[in-house]
């Protein structure tokens, strides 16, 4: 029997005897939940389900929603899925990859634009794949979600599931009107957002707008998704977005890349470049090196830092990788995208350099200074943590930050150690945890913006770098989604990535 319980708002398991609370004394700012959602209903197809439900409400609207599942019924207050997905703001949804014959449970929750969340789940539903029922048939239009102008000539359109665009002039599939004088803005191309390998976001090029007019953007009937099925003419077709003055981003160049040393790589572009290594770069998607000569063969990017001189950025990034050998390599960037989110990906993308397997531990930064703290071979780094992750609850009326993080194999660290900014320059320690801990919570948090360290010691005291994680709480709720923003090991981002079921 289907049941309506209470969900608990944090979807991270908290285990008692690993948990460190911190407590720096603040009342969060109101917060009004959507409504709970109903007629929650699917169906069963061969390795996929069609799950659909009604509209929820909200004060101040209705942001997108959440698909919760798993292998085991949630009966009981407080319990969670095992997996949940960000579908955005739509009310149909096709969720494919689940194995035939096995039996999986349902649930769905809404969020606002201040991502609270509704209170408790939908009624519970219960979906076994066959290969038998055949394959889903997907009725389901696709749905503008959001639009956002990226530089003066770029507007990034958003849509609910991957689409198809007319094969000739995909710019004609949109119409961009001033919202005001219904004045047209002419678009001269459209194709897909490179660093979306979903295709579910489309860069549309435009005459230059008018700094901070309101536009909105309107796909035609010719966009299908994946199907054929057309997106529905005046059904959730189109999206708001503000005109930019921002000049448009110019592809970086390469200089030339070279190996400093078996662990490091130098690579020099001709401008600066203007990224914060918390948002804008992930080194296992950004930067991949393979061997020339066998492509099925490469290094993994350890970390990524780009040099800073007189506080500012110069032109230059240091890869730290795994052992080369004595090899050709070829460098392929991908999707890098600047402060301001325009991208910067070198045009042409690729280059190459030799590999060095010498035993020199060089720092790529610095070649000539084998002591460099930032040696991607310091043993210090081997007890650092990674994933240093977190999400936002809300709890008697104030903040709650959950931590996770990992631990390498090899750590021997005896204590671990909490620090808060401000500002990423003055931390203050605020917590001591024993060395195997791997969880933590903060309470009490203003709305604000705060970096959070997590340091490891030794038995010797020798104290590591830290990673860091920033995170922001809105002020006009609890950040629940996209607080996840990225580990830095001092400005290197840690490239262990969190799976999709810790999204």
């Amino acid at each position: 029997m289907n049941k309506w319980i209470t969900k608990q708002v944090s979807k991270l398991a908290l285990v008692a005897t690993t948990l460190l609370v911190l407590s720096v004394g603040a009342y969060a700012a109101d917060i009004t939940p959507p409504g709970d959602v109903t007629n929650f209903t699917g169906t069963a197809f061969d390795g996929s389900v069609q799950l659909s439900w009604a509209p929820a409400t909200d004060d101040t609207g209705i942001a997108g929603y959440q698909v919760h599942y798993g292998r085991t019924s949630v009966s009981q207050d407080g319990q969670s899925y095992e997996t949940f997905i960000d579908v955005g703001n739509v009310t149909d949804y096709v969720l494919t990859g689940l194995n035939n014959n096995s039996a999986y449970y349902f649930s769905v929750i809404a969020y606002d634009a201040a991502s609270n969340e509704s209170a408790r789940w939908a009624a519970e539903i219960s979906l076994t794949p066959n290969a038998a029922a055949g394959a889903v048939v997907d009725s389901i239009p696709p749905q503008v979600v959001e639009a956002e102008a990226i530089d003066k000539e770029t507007v990034k359109v958003v849509f609910s599931e991957p689409v198809k665009l007319p094969a000739e002039d995909p710019q004609d599939a949109f119409t961009i009107e001033d919202n005001g004088t219904f004045t047209a803005l002419i678009a001269s191309d459209a194709g897909f957002d490179p660093a979306d390998v979903s295709e579910r976001t489309v860069l549309v090029t435009t005459e230059d707008q008018i700094a901070n007019a309101q536009y909105r953007v309107t796909a035609s009937i010719e966009i299908t998704d994946k199907a054929g099925t057309p997106i529905s003419s005046g059904i959730s077709d189109s999206a708001l977005f503000t005109g930019s003055s921002l000049e448009p981003a110019q592809p970086l160049e390469f200089v030339k890349a070279e190996s400093v040393s078996k662990n490091g790589v130098k690579v020099t572009f001709d401008a600066p470049l203007e990224l914060d290594l918390n948002f804008n770069i992930d080194p296992s998607e950004n930067f991949v090196i393979t061997e020339t000569q066998t492509p099925n063969s490469g290094l993994s990017i350890l970390g990524v830092e780009v040099e800073i001189e007189n506080g500012n950025p110069t032109g230059t990034v240091a890869l730290i990788t795994t052992e080369q050998k004595a090899v050709s390599y070829t460098l392929t960037v991908n999707g890098l995208k600047d402060n301001s989110g325009k991208d910067i990906t070198p045009d042409p993308n690729t280059i190459t350099f030799n590999g060095t397997a010498s035993e020199d531990p060089t720092d790529p930064t610095d070649p000539t200074d084998p002591t460099d703290p930032t040696d991607p071979t310091d043993p210090v780094l081997s007890i650092e943590a990674f994933n240093f992750l977190a999400k936002a609850t809300f709890s008697a009326q104030k903040y709650l930050l959950h931590f996770t993080w990992e631990l390498p194999e090899e750590n021997d660290a005896i204590k671990q150690f909490f620090y808060i900014s401000t500002d990423n320059e003055e931390f203050e320690k605020t917590g001591e945890l024993e060395g195997g801990i791997t969880a933590a919570e903060v309470d009490g948090l203003e709305p604000g913006e705060y970096w959070f360290k997590l340091t490891q010691t030794d038995e010797d005291g020798n104290e590591t770098e830290g990673v860091v994680t920033k995170v922001l709480l809105a002020e006009t709720g609890p950040g629940l989604l996209g607080m996840l923003v990225g580990s830095t090991i001092l400005g290197r981002i840690v490239t262990r990535r969190k799976s999709k079921d810790q999204e």
